[in-house]
């Protein structure tokens, strides 16, 4: 019974850690895509659907999928997902999706490789 209530606490802890380091910050709608213009994002209220070329997983190629996004306060992405969604499993979760008040980056977690991904429309202005 100690062991069970043990890790309740726990859970109910990292819950509640969790719940604290989100914010109400949205992302600017749009379409964001990353330089090769192969892959992309796009932003609605509070929902991303993204178009990555799957490389690993059931699905490889160009795939769609929808999820809800929270904004974090250090402006990490976390994801409404189930961790029986290959999509999620074999694609998002190799990367910390980050949002730094202009862009949406993707860094490999283990690499470090980043692949930042730009709102079109947004022009860039040479100093």
């Amino acid at each position: 019974m100690k062991i069970f209530s043990a890790v309740a606490i726990a859970t109910i802890v990292a819950f509640l850690s969790e719940c604290s380091n989100r914010t109400d910050q949205r992302i600017t709608e749009g379409i964001y895509r990353e330089p090769s213009g192969v892959e992309m994002l796009t932003i609605k209220g509070r929902g991303i659907i993204f178009q990555l070329n799957v490389t690993k997983g059931p699905r490889l190629g160009i795939v769609t999928e929808a999820y809800r996004y929270d904004v974090l306060k250090d402006g990490e992405l976390r994801f409404g997902a189930s961790s029986n969604d290959a999509f999620f499993v074999f694609t998002l979760l190799d990367y910390a999706w980050i949002w730094n008040g202009k862009d949406i980056v993707r860094k490999h977690k283990q690499t470090g490789a980043t692949v930042v991904f730009s709102r079109e429309g947004e022009k860039v202005v040479n100093p």
